[in-house]
């Protein structure tokens, strides 16, 4: 548990729950992630990635160029967000790998 200190000097413990990690394989036609009620989502390319995988919105599309974050491998990108299937990740090139971690209370 965090313990957090309020402008009074009050204390208040806020519980943190451990985040949900896992790996996706982005196609070239931007997926959403699987709902979950969270407050930040962070999308990390693997450095064995060979090309860059974009991130976004519900809007985000693959048009030239791409209307959201390029992340090359070992780039990182997070989101303060209510829910993870808010968010959309694609590439265009096979192969690529993007790991995310979602962090909820």
């Amino acid at each position: 548990m965090a313990i957090a200190t309020t402008a009074t000097g009050d204390h208040a413990i806020i519980p943190q729950s451990s985040p949900s990690n896992y790996q996706v394989t982005p196609t070239n036609s931007p997926q959403p992630l699987t709902s979950a009620s969270c407050y930040q989502v962070t999308f990390h390319a693997p450095l064995s990635n060979t090309k860059t995988v974009v991130v976004g919105g519900s809007n985000l599309t693959m048009s030239s160029p791409p209307n959201g974050p390029e992340l090359g491998p070992g780039d990182s990108y997070t989101y303060n967000i209510s829910n993870a299937d808010k968010l959309r990740y694609a590439a265009a090139d096979a192969g690529q790998k993007l790991n995310v971690e979602v962090k909820s209370l």
